[in-house]
């Protein structure tokens, strides 16, 4: 009987989605996620942890507690049509309207 090994987890074996909020830090109550189309990268969490410096007398950290939690990463994609025109109203601060295109031109 042969058996199969599970797939690693790898950034090529995730989706990554996202959705306009209309108010700052609040989801939609019905949100339509998109896909967004890459090439790779993904996202990580980082948590940054506070320590105090105070000598108690024993070998322990004394008063470790959780600090600002950030999320980062970068993402590489290939330019298509339309496929980024959220993120680029997002940088704009506004709509993104793309321009239009012509097609059987010549050129001189």
């Amino acid at each position: 009987m042969a058996t199969t090994c599970p797939t690693p987890a790898t950034g090529a074996n995730s989706s990554v989605y996202y959705v306009k909020e209309e108010v700052c830090g609040v989801t939609p109550e019905n949100p339509a996620f998109k896909e967004l189309r890459r090439t790779s990268g993904n996202m990580q969490l980082n948590k940054d942890t506070l320590e105090s410096n105070e000598l108690d007398g024993s070998r322990d950290r004394s008063s470790v507690r959780l600090g600002q939690n950030q999320a980062s990463g970068e993402f590489g994609i290939v330019q298509s049509f339309t496929s980024h025109d959220d993120f680029y109203a997002a940088a704009i601060g506004g709509e993104f309207t793309p321009g239009q295109t012509q097609g059987g031109l010549n050129i001189t």
